[in-house]
C-alpha cells in the first residue's frame, strides 16, 4: 500500500502542475502581449486597423453576397453578431493603450471610426431585417463613408517614422 506521505507529495506534484497549466493558459488570454513586451502605440494601431480593415471587408463582402442572394438572412445575422464582441475587442484595445501624445489624436479618431463602424453594423443588421435587397440604403453608405473618414484621419494623424 502506498503511504501517506507518497499520496500527499504526489497530489502536491499534481496541483502544481495543473496550477501551472492553467496559469500558462489564463495569463495570455486575459492581458495578451503582456507576458512578451509591451507593445508600442504604432503596434497597438497598426494590429485594430488590420482586423478591423479584415472584418469590414467580410461583412461588406458578406452584405453583398445577401443582397445577390448568395447568403441567406440567417447566414448574415449571424456574421454581424459575430462581429459585434471582435468590435468592442477593438475599442477596448484602443481604449487602453494609453498612448503617447503624439499618438492621442490618431487613437481617439480610430475610437470613432470603430464606434461609427457598430452603427453600420446595426444599420446592416436592420437592412437585412426589413429584407431591402435594393442596395439603396442611403443611411448604410454614409455610415461606411463616415467610418472610413475617420479611420483615414486616423492614419493621416499617426507620427511620422523617427
Amino acid at each position: 500500500m502506498a503511504s501517506r506521505k507518497g499520496i500527499a507529495i504526489t497530489a502536491a506534484i499534481v496541483a502544481a502542475i495543473v496550477g501551472a497549466s492553467f496559469l500558462i493558459w489564463f495569463i495570455p488570454q486575459s492581458n495578451p502581449g503582456s507576458l512578451i513586451t509591451p507593445r508600442s502605440d504604432s503596434e497597438i494601431i497598426s494590429d485594430v486597423y488590420s482586423r478591423h480593415n479584415d472584418l469590414a471587408d467580410d461583412i461588406e463582402s458578406k452584405v453583398s453576397q445577401w443582397r445577390q442572394g448568395n447568403l441567406t438572412s440567417e447566414e448574415i445575422l449571424g456574421q454581424i453578431t459575430q462581429a459585434r464582441p471582435r468590435v468592442q475587442e477593438m475599442e477596448k484595445q484602443i481604449q487602453d493603450a494609453n498612448p503617447a501624445q503624439e499618438w492621442q489624436q490618431s487613437f481617439d479618431l480610430y475610437e470613432l471610426a470603430l464606434g461609427v463602424f457598430s452603427e453600420y453594423l446595426d444599420a446592416a443588421e436592420t437592412l437585412v431585417k426589413t429584407g431591402d435587397t435594393s442596395g439603396s440604403d442611403v443611411n448604410i453608405e454614409e455610415l461606411r463613408t463616415e467610418w472610413r473618414g475617420y479611420v483615414d484621419q486616423s492614419v493621416q494623424a499617426m507620427p511620422a517614422a523617427q
